[in-house]
């Protein structure tokens, strides 16, 4: 299991299944802090890879390298490797530690770990067929992929880029959930799509500073997203929506949906009276956060 770090704040990394989920019941913030996600792995669990049934001669070195990939950002980053020989891979031999580290301001919504295999070199004499010889080819996932997605406890939320067309509007509410009360909190089931294609899609962020916070346009799209998903939380949970907080009563399960939505309400104090109310009430929560991170990035 990875290990996630800062030099800010403790990013607060809860998992659940094959997921991830940052900033929870965390100061940490991505706009404004970096992250290391950090490997430790058993050199002997490794032996496989070379010789018979490997994908390596048993003279070839391997370099393995955590690997962050995430489309909704463009964005793909690869830590520093580690060569490894069959020699490397004995019982006494120490663990391998593999890391990666992600500059602040270059989260966005979601992306996917994992640990890549590269042949670094197919080693001296003749190797047999079906084996690796091209320098750098990559050969395949050691570990993952699985998924890490930005807790909506911080200031960013499932956000997707998509050319949708000039003339469709700037921005769309994807909902692909079945359950709120037990479907992940993530773009697969809930997302915020940005339309590229709009004229006005520049406006959204800050390409420059990435790190600066929320754009005065962004900020109204948010406002108008989050207190849409509020409603249709509500709609479909009806009288449960009030027990879907973490109490004892708790109906809903961490990470999910209804439970990140409440999370949510209570952070952000979000009015869920009426639509104007839940409106408005978002609005004021991202005036505070952007004012506090404006602060924050200022110190």
């Amino acid at each position: 299991m990875p290990v996630f770090s800062s030099t800010g704040p403790d990013p607060g990394a809860h998992a659940k299944d094959s997921e991830f989920a940052l900033g929870r019941d965390s100061d940490w913030n991505a706009d404004l802090h970096d992250i290391t996600i950090q490997w430790t792995l058993k050199a002997p669990g490794l032996k496989a890879l070379f010789g018979a049934g490997g994908i390596a001669g048993e003279r070839a070195a391997l370099l393995v390298a955590a690997e962050w990939t995430s489309p909704e950002s463009g964005y793909r980053a690869l830590g520093e490797g580690v060569v490894v020989r069959l020699a490397d891979c004995s019982a006494r031999a120490a663990p391998l530690v593999l890391s990666l580290t992600l500059e602040r301001g270059t989260l966005r919504g979601s992306g996917r770990l994992s640990l890549q295999v590269y042949l670094e070199s197919r080693g001296p004499g003749s190797v047999r067929p079906g084996t690796a010889v091209t320098k750098g080819a990559r050969l395949g996932t050691l570990w993952g992929p699985v998924t890490v997605v930005i807790d909506a406890d911080s200031s960013l939320f499932p956000i997707v880029e998509e050319d949708l067309g000039a003339g469709r509007p700037l921005w769309d509410f994807r909902e692909n959930w079945k359950d709120a009360l037990t479907d992940p909190f993530s773009p697969d089931h809930v997302a915020l799509v940005m339309n590229t294609g709009h004229p006005d899609a520049a406006a959204l962020r800050d390409v420059q500073n990435p790190a600066a916070g929320l754009t005065p346009l962004m900020k109204q799209v948010l406002a108008c997203w989050l207190a849409h998903l509020v409603a249709r939380v509500a709609d479909e949970t009806g009288d449960s929506f009030n027990r879907i907080t973490g109490d004892e009563y708790c109906i809903s399960e961490p990470g999910s949906i209804a439970r990140t939505v409440a999370g949510l309400v209570s952070a952000g104090e979000i009015d869920t009276d009426s639509a104007l109310s839940r409106l408005q009430s978002a609005q004021l929560w991202l005036d505070r956060l952007t004012r506090t991170q404006a602060q924050e990035a200022a110190e």
